[in-house]
């Protein structure tokens, strides 16, 4: 090979190995400002605003992937337009900023709006709707509806607008309206992380086997149990198409990069690749049909139907698990299905977890108490007039097999051992108890699970 080739091929493979990376988007901190809600003219406690505003701030705060700018200014939907025009005033003009800058209600001083100005977005949260009634039962229920307009300063056009909606039952009407608030965080973050512009992304850096190292880690708030997807490019009719081709859960996070499990990936990852975040809301639930094999009366198994959920964003080898289960036993001939309503509620956690490409293996132990709802003619059958109590206790020790079938779905089988001590035998007055009595045995749950 002659020297012209010979350096002609050293180009190429540097422009190979080069191009990648050229390729990447890292993301970094965004400067962000944030206002205070605007509630128009329902009537919300002060209390309660102040909490809003800083359960809101919080959330940016702590998502890590912002530098906030809190405002102490209310600006309503209905200025947004004005807001926008304002700032295209005097950026055209690129005239002096007044001592005072007025928008609708509020009066903004020179170097609030300079913040304004300068920042790279802007975010005006506003309350849409609000409700407090007082239920039957006298307890009472708050509503809180939360749009969320988001502008682009340098574009001057809107980025993004969401709701949050949220409600809380409580005793009192504070209580109520705290529930309320403290809901809205989860939502909050999450409707953030679908936001594209906020969606983290990164590239890899290194390859271990089935691990990868890519990054940015606690300094832009990831966290374990994060999702992100492989990205792939394609060139289709001169244009550039982006393909999802794996994925990857984070395992570890360290302050400036993290490492992920590949769980699939339709080619080799590679130094280079490009990754972006999935935003999840950091619950998995299942949604079950199974049999606990003890006898019920005349079938060989109690049939069950019933939610799993486990806790997913912030946990990766253990995480938590709560769950109810409804057993579809009859208790007598001479009651109905519906006579009685049992539900066994639990909480526990996946000990280990294994990946295995799609497919999930977690140990899992729970434990729980059940209760049974009694209608007239339970009552009036077993000669009391509690219409619900506590009739079980006890727990599951299982294994779950979970297999992906798409990005967001699983399949899901939990195959085990249950044990349920009767408790409430003592206080029926009947001499037919099996319904009450303990049970054990193995039991089968076959699900679908939505992350």
């Amino acid at each position: 090979m002659n020297n012209k080739y010979r350096w002609l091929f050293i180009v190429v493979v540097c422009l190979g190995i080069a191009i990648p990376g050229m390729a990447q988007k890292v993301s970094e901190k965004k400067e962000i400002a944030v206002f205070n809600l605007s509630y128009y003219d329902w009537n919300i406690p002060n209390a309660a605003l102040g909490a809003i505003d800083e359960q809101i701030r919080a959330v940016f705060i702590n998502m890590g992937r912002f530098n906030v700018v809190g405002l102490t200014q209310r600006l309503g939907v209905k200025d947004v337009n004005a807001f926008i025009e304002k700032i295209k005033d005097f950026k055209s003009r690129n005239v002096q900023i007044p001592e005072k800058v007025l928008m609708g209600q509020e009066a903004f001083t020179e170097a609030d709006w300079n913040r304004l100005v300068g920042a790279f977005l802007v975010v005006i949260p506003s309350v849409s709707y609000f409700n407090l009634e007082r239920l039957r039962d006298g307890s009472y229920k708050a509503s809180i509806q939360t749009s969320f307009t988001i502008l682009n300063v340098e574009k001057l056009q809107t980025t993004a607008q969401f709701y949050v909606e949220t409600s809380g039952q409580d005793k009192t009407q504070n209580g109520a309206i705290k529930a309320a608030i403290d809901g809205i965080p989860l939502m909050l973050q999450f409707q953030l992380r679908k936001v594209e512009e906020f969606q983290i992304k990164s590239g890899i850096v290194q390859i271990m086997g089935s691990d990868v190292i890519f990054e940015l880690g606690k300094n832009m708030g990831i966290m374990v149990g994060d999702e992100f997807s492989i990205v792939g490019y394609r060139q289709v009719a001169g244009f550039q198409a982006v393909d999802e081709v794996g994925l990857i859960i984070v395992k570890e996070v360290q302050d400036q990069f993290s490492v992920g499990k590949v769980i699939y990936s339709s080619r080799r990852p590679q130094v280079g690749d490009q990754i972006q975040e999935i935003p999840r809301i950091g619950i998995e639930a299942m949604l079950f049909g199974g049999a606990f094999l003890v006898d019920n009366y005349e079938m060989p198994f109690i049939p069950q139907l019933g939610l799993k959920a486990v806790a997913s964003r912030g946990f990766f080898s253990t995480r938590p698990v709560v769950g109810v289960e409804i057993p579809l036993s009859i208790a007598t001939a001479a009651l109905s299905l519906f006579d009685i309503i049992p539900m066994n509620a639990y909480i526990g956690a996946e000990i280990t977890n294994l990946y295995l490409g799609r497919l999930q293996i977690a140990p899992t132990l729970v434990v729980g108490v059940g209760g049974a709802y009694l209608g007239d003619n339970a009552r009036a059958f077993f000669n009391t007039d509690q219409q619900y109590f506590m009739t079980h206790v006890g727990g599951k020790a299982f294994l779950t097999l979970s297999a992906l079938v798409s990005r967001d779905t699983k399949i899901t089988v939990d195959a085990g051992y249950a044990l349920w001590l009767g408790l409430a035998e003592a206080l029926i007055d009947v001499d037919d108890k099996s319904y009450f009595a303990t049970k054990i045995g193995p039991f089968v749950n076959v699900g679908v699970t939505f992350k």
